[in-house]
Protein backbone atom coordinates (compact mmCIF):
# COMPACT_ATOMS: atom_id res chain seq x y z
CA UNK A 1 0.00 0.00 0.00
CA UNK A 2 1.25 3.46 -0.92
CA UNK A 3 1.77 6.15 1.61
CA UNK A 4 0.46 9.66 1.19
CA UNK A 5 4.00 10.74 0.21
CA UNK A 6 4.06 8.16 -2.60
CA UNK A 7 0.70 9.35 -3.90
CA UNK A 8 1.85 12.96 -3.74
CA UNK A 9 5.01 12.13 -5.74
CA UNK A 10 2.88 10.34 -8.37
CA UNK A 11 0.49 13.32 -8.66
CA UNK A 12 3.39 15.79 -9.00
CA UNK A 13 5.04 13.58 -11.64
CA UNK A 14 1.84 13.43 -13.70
CA UNK A 15 1.32 17.23 -13.35
CA UNK A 16 4.89 17.95 -14.52
CA UNK A 17 4.46 15.58 -17.48
CA UNK A 18 1.21 17.31 -18.52
CA UNK A 19 2.82 20.75 -18.22
CA UNK A 20 5.80 19.62 -20.30
CA UNK A 21 3.53 18.23 -23.02
CA UNK A 22 1.50 21.44 -23.05
CA UNK A 23 4.66 23.53 -23.50
CA UNK A 24 5.91 21.31 -26.30
CA UNK A 25 2.51 21.42 -27.99
CA UNK A 26 2.30 25.20 -27.72
CA UNK A 27 5.80 25.69 -29.08
CA UNK A 28 5.58 23.35 -32.04
CA UNK A 29 1.93 23.26 -32.99
CA UNK A 30 0.70 26.84 -32.52
CA UNK A 31 0.69 29.02 -35.65
CA UNK A 32 -0.84 32.30 -34.52
CA UNK A 33 1.69 33.60 -31.97
CA UNK A 34 4.20 35.36 -34.32
CA UNK A 35 1.57 37.75 -35.71
CA UNK A 36 2.18 40.38 -33.00
CA UNK A 37 5.73 41.10 -34.13
CA UNK A 38 4.88 41.93 -37.77
CA UNK A 39 1.93 44.03 -36.57
CA UNK A 40 4.23 46.08 -34.34
CA UNK A 41 6.70 46.43 -37.22
CA UNK A 42 3.92 47.54 -39.55
CA UNK A 43 2.58 50.05 -37.04
CA UNK A 44 6.03 51.58 -36.62
CA UNK A 45 6.12 52.37 -40.36
CA UNK A 46 2.91 54.44 -40.43
CA UNK A 47 3.40 58.13 -41.25
CA UNK A 48 7.04 57.56 -42.21
CA UNK A 49 8.25 59.78 -45.05
CA UNK A 50 9.90 57.61 -47.73
CA UNK A 51 9.63 60.07 -50.62
CA UNK A 52 13.37 60.33 -51.23
CA UNK A 53 14.39 56.87 -50.04
CA UNK A 54 14.16 54.82 -53.23
CA UNK A 55 13.85 57.27 -56.08
CA UNK A 56 10.17 56.45 -56.59
CA UNK A 57 8.01 59.18 -58.11
CA UNK A 58 5.21 59.09 -55.55
CA UNK A 59 3.61 62.16 -57.12
CA UNK A 60 2.88 60.11 -60.26
CA UNK A 61 -0.09 58.40 -58.59
CA UNK A 62 -2.53 59.06 -55.78
CA UNK A 63 -1.34 55.88 -54.07
CA UNK A 64 1.78 53.80 -54.45
CA UNK A 65 2.04 50.25 -53.19
CA UNK A 66 5.70 49.56 -52.45
CA UNK A 67 6.59 45.90 -51.99
CA UNK A 68 9.97 45.30 -50.35
CA UNK A 69 11.00 41.92 -51.74
CA UNK A 70 13.96 39.51 -51.92
CA UNK A 71 14.17 36.47 -54.20
CA UNK A 72 15.75 34.35 -51.48
CA UNK A 73 13.07 35.19 -48.90
CA UNK A 74 10.73 32.19 -48.31
CA UNK A 75 7.83 34.42 -47.22
CA UNK A 76 8.29 36.52 -50.37
CA UNK A 77 8.14 33.43 -52.56
CA UNK A 78 5.05 32.23 -50.67
CA UNK A 79 3.41 35.63 -51.34
CA UNK A 80 3.98 35.56 -55.13
CA UNK A 81 0.40 34.48 -55.98
CA UNK A 82 -0.94 37.52 -54.12
CA UNK A 83 1.59 39.84 -55.79
CA UNK A 84 0.52 38.43 -59.16
CA UNK A 85 -3.11 39.31 -58.35
CA UNK A 86 -2.04 42.72 -57.05
CA UNK A 87 -0.18 43.61 -60.24
CA UNK A 88 -3.02 42.30 -62.43
CA UNK A 89 -5.30 45.11 -61.21
CA UNK A 90 -5.44 48.16 -63.44
CA UNK A 91 -6.56 51.34 -61.72
CA UNK A 92 -6.00 55.00 -62.42
CA UNK A 93 -4.19 56.67 -59.57
CA UNK A 94 -2.42 53.53 -58.32
CA UNK A 95 1.11 52.35 -59.05
CA UNK A 96 2.76 49.14 -57.84
CA UNK A 97 6.51 49.31 -57.23
CA UNK A 98 8.83 46.54 -56.05
CA UNK A 99 11.97 47.40 -54.08
CA UNK A 100 14.75 44.81 -53.96
CA UNK A 101 18.31 44.77 -52.64
CA UNK A 102 20.82 45.91 -55.22
CA UNK A 103 22.37 42.42 -55.31
CA UNK A 104 19.07 41.08 -56.78
CA UNK A 105 20.02 42.42 -60.21
CA UNK A 106 17.81 39.93 -62.04
CA UNK A 107 14.71 40.67 -59.95
CA UNK A 108 12.76 42.01 -62.94
CA UNK A 109 13.35 38.79 -64.88
CA UNK A 110 12.51 36.76 -61.78
CA UNK A 111 9.19 38.57 -61.27
CA UNK A 112 8.36 38.44 -64.97
CA UNK A 113 8.94 34.66 -65.05
CA UNK A 114 6.34 34.37 -62.28
CA UNK A 115 3.82 36.64 -64.04
CA UNK A 116 4.28 39.48 -61.55
CA UNK A 117 4.29 42.74 -63.52
CA UNK A 118 4.88 45.82 -61.33
CA UNK A 119 4.85 49.33 -62.72
CA UNK A 120 8.47 49.77 -61.62
CA UNK A 121 11.33 48.04 -59.82
CA UNK A 122 13.76 50.02 -57.70
CA UNK A 123 16.81 48.92 -55.76
CA UNK A 124 17.82 49.52 -52.19
CA UNK A 125 21.44 49.86 -51.25
CA UNK A 126 23.41 49.58 -48.05
CA UNK A 127 24.21 53.30 -48.29
CA UNK A 128 20.57 54.41 -48.15
CA UNK A 129 18.71 54.63 -44.90
CA UNK A 130 15.60 52.47 -45.12
CA UNK A 131 12.84 52.03 -42.56
CA UNK A 132 12.22 48.47 -43.77
CA UNK A 133 13.83 45.71 -41.74
CA UNK A 134 11.91 42.65 -42.93
CA UNK A 135 10.75 41.11 -46.16
CA UNK A 136 8.23 40.99 -47.48
CA UNK A 137 6.92 44.37 -46.45
CA UNK A 138 4.07 46.04 -48.32
CA UNK A 139 3.26 49.69 -47.72
CA UNK A 140 0.86 52.11 -49.33
CA UNK A 141 2.17 55.64 -49.59
CA UNK A 142 0.39 58.81 -50.63
CA UNK A 143 1.54 61.30 -53.30
CA UNK A 144 3.97 62.85 -50.84
CA UNK A 145 5.68 59.52 -50.14
CA UNK A 146 4.20 59.17 -46.63
CA UNK A 147 3.25 55.64 -45.58
CA UNK A 148 -0.47 55.43 -44.82
CA UNK A 149 -0.85 51.63 -44.53
CA UNK A 150 1.71 48.87 -43.85
CA UNK A 151 1.86 45.09 -43.64
CA UNK A 152 4.88 42.91 -42.81
CA UNK A 153 5.34 39.25 -43.68
CA UNK A 154 3.13 36.81 -45.55
CA UNK A 155 -0.41 38.09 -45.51
CA UNK A 156 -3.46 36.12 -44.42
CA UNK A 157 -6.39 36.22 -46.84
CA UNK A 158 -8.11 38.92 -44.75
CA UNK A 159 -5.01 41.15 -44.92
CA UNK A 160 -4.73 40.57 -48.68
CA UNK A 161 -8.35 41.67 -49.04
CA UNK A 162 -7.56 44.75 -46.93
CA UNK A 163 -4.68 45.69 -49.25
CA UNK A 164 -6.86 45.31 -52.34
CA UNK A 165 -9.63 47.34 -50.71
CA UNK A 166 -7.27 50.17 -49.73
CA UNK A 167 -5.81 50.36 -53.24
CA UNK A 168 -8.72 49.50 -55.51
CA UNK A 169 -11.84 49.53 -53.38
CA UNK A 170 -12.19 45.84 -54.29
Amino acid sequence: MKTWLGVLVDVVTVAVAIAALALVGERYFTVSAPAAVPSAMAASLLNTQIGETFGVDFAAAEQTALVVFREECPACVKSLPFYRRLTDFEAAGVQIVFAAPEHNTNIETYLESRDVDPDAVVFTSAGRISPFVATPTLVIADQGGVIRHAWVGSLAPAAEAEVLHELFGA
